[in-house]
């Protein structure tokens, strides 16, 4: 007897209902395709056959929760997979307040029950899962052919430069914290700087402009031929012709002494 057959006296596996799944759907590309979340759900739908009922196959979720299924929106992705790859077929369209969806497996022939939508048991289609073509290889290499990656720039590998390609520039803090000549506490005082400047390029004189416009001489410079005791004048040099030097020397000399001789008579008068 083969294996699997009941025997007298006994069986060759647990007892109980079993799902019969065609290996020409667990082989076929379309099943290699399906989620794992849409081949457990195929499973829960195959489970609910029983040999007269192909065509009102729920995949509600108040039929799986308690089958474990907690997300709606897992079960609602993965039943669009098995619609779409031909492996079961949605009989009744569900509705609230509660009608459920009525749904047939395509490895089995349906049933004639009544209650279908108009027109779908026309649309139903035994073995509609073999359509899906199988799967090809995928080209692993670029149709140019294999090359290895490049793991530096085309144009070679080169180091970021630490400044920008215009040269560093220097921040601009808007109005210098010193003048461009240096600090002032550095350097002498403008006055101080203007007067060395004009002893400097200015010889000294030992003439003195006074506010009433006599020239004097100071008492350390003062030449004794040019210079009157009594009245403080000086008579500067007019730069004769060398022939006439000594002649106004002379001249003068006699003057000096001539005015001398009146200031010396007039303070005894006096």
């Amino acid at each position: 007897m083969a294996k699997g057959r009941t025997k007298k006296g006994g069986s060759d596996r647990d007892p109980g209902g079993f799902v019969a799944l065609p290996w020409s759907v667990l082989d076929c590309p379309a099943y290699a395709l399906l989620s794992h979340p849409a081949r457990s759900l195929l499973m829960e739908i195959a489970r609910q056959y029983v040999r007269d009922n192909n065509g009102r196959l729920l995949t509600s979720q108040a039929y799986l929760v308690k089958r474990g299924w907690r997300s709606s929106d897992v079960i609602r992705r993965a039943k669009h997979e098995l619609i779409e790859a031909g492996f079961i077929c949605e009989m009744v369209k569900g509705g609230r307040p509660k009608r459920a969806s009525w749904y047939a497996i395509t490895w089995q022939a349906l049933d004639r029950l009544q209650g279908f939508d108009p027109g779908a048991a026309a649309a139903f289609e035994r073995g509609a899962y073999r359509k899906t073509s199988p799967i090809k290889n995928a080209v692993l290499t670029p149709s140019h052919g294999a090359s290895a990656a490049s793991i530096a720039p085309s144009r070679g590998v080169e180091r970021p430069p630490s400044t920008p390609s215009h040269g560093a520039i220097g921040a601009s803090f808007g109005t210098p914290s010193t003048p461009s000549h240096g600090d002032h506490l550095e350097k002498p005082s403008v006055v101080v700087d203007s007067e060395a400047s004009t002893e400097q390029q200015t010889p000294a004189t030992p003439i003195e402009k006074q506010t009433d416009g006599i020239e004097r001489m100071r008492d350390a410079d003062l030449d004794p031929t040019r210079f009157n005791p009594l009245t403080g004048e000086y008579f500067p040099p007019t730069k004769p012709a060398p022939a006439h030097r000594e002649a106004a020397e002379v001249s003068v000399a006699a003057a000096i002494r001539s005015m001398q001789s009146q200031a010396i008579g007039s303070s005894i008068t006096h």
